[in-house]
């Protein structure tokens, strides 16, 4: 839908660090996006 598109570019404009919990146990069969890496580096 289009509010979840422009959610979604919401999103991608500020990069917050993920919760730690998101980034060990990230759901299966989501992909990863591309910034996962990134917010979840410290972890």
């Amino acid at each position: 839908t289009i509010a979840a598109d422009s959610q979604d570019h919401k999103k991608e404009e500020t990069i917050k660090p993920m919760p730690q919990k998101w980034c060990n146990l990230w759901p299966a069969g989501i992909p990863f996006p591309e910034d996962w890496f990134k917010m979840c580096r410290g972890y």
